[in-house]
């Protein structure tokens, strides 16, 4: 899942993603948890 250049706010919360979380150049950063990834990249580290 990919999560790029949005504005306003945005929440990854309980998703489990086969592949990885990738997010970048969102502003604000994304906010959220209870993520599973394979990996998990960019702003979405902590997520």
């Amino acid at each position: 899942m990919q999560a790029e250049k949005n504005t306003g706010g945005i929440e990854i919360t309980g998703n489990v993603i086969g592949n990885g979380l990738q997010c970048q150049a969102d502003l604000p950063a994304p906010v959220g948890g209870g993520n599973a990834a394979e990996q998990e990249q960019g702003q979405c580290v902590a997520l």
